[in-house]
């Protein structure tokens, strides 16, 4: 093939990519080995608030990761050296704003010619999902400090085929089974091995 048809079809491949990676209901950007932005998405613009102008040509660690996390920065300089990449990985990214959006990233090497040239990926906001689960930890520990206190009287929580969700104190100094031996077993076999 003459280098004038790979050059067109190179530039047809990066075309349908940019196509593809402007349409997925997710962050998408690609740096260069020095982790310079070459290429983001209409979504990232959109979480972090900054507009094209500013982002393309930029080092991504300094405008979106922050000057003293340099971790992150320092697994991307390993997988461009090595190849090593760490191919799922989350972390928080700044907005425009000062905001921090909680990441999850799906990232792949881009190679040419047999060497690394940079690195893409593609990322979900987790932020809100984050913030949920930790509020419902937060409050099922609450319940679990309040269902513990009850003194005399055992409570076992049961999901919808009637299995132990949660067993306080009580429960653990009337039926003698821990809250982890008791978790997830139906409690009718829990009982009927008592009388065995």
């Amino acid at each position: 093939m003459r280098t004038e048809d790979l050059v067109v079809a190179l530039v047809a491949s990066e075309s349908r990519l940019r196509e593809v990676l402007e349409t997925v209901p997710l962050v998408a950007v690609s740096l260069d080995t020095q982790a310079r932005v070459t290429f983001c998405n209409d979504a990232l613009l959109r979480l972090t608030g900054w507009p094209r102008e500013e982002v393309i040509g930029v080092d991504w660690f300094s405008r979106f990761i922050g000057a003293t996390d340099t971790a992150v920065r320092d697994l991307f300089r390993k997988a461009v050296a090595t190849g090593e990449l760490l191919q799922h990985y989350e972390n928080e990214i700044l907005t425009r704003a000062g905001e921090r959006r909680l990441v999850r990233w799906s990232n792949t090497l881009i190679h040419a010619d047999g060497r690394i040239v940079g690195a893409t990926s593609l990322g979900e906001d987790v932020t809100v999902r984050r913030e949920a689960e930790e509020a419902l930890r937060e409050s099922e520990a609450r319940f679990r400090s309040l269902i513990d206190g009850v003194p005399s009287i055992p409570v076992q929580g049961y999901g919808r085929d009637r299995r132990v969700v949660f067993w306080n104190a009580a429960s653990e100094r009337l039926y003698g089974f821990t809250a982890a031996e008791a978790a997830g077993r139906r409690l009718e076999d829990l009982l009927l091995s008592l009388i065995h």
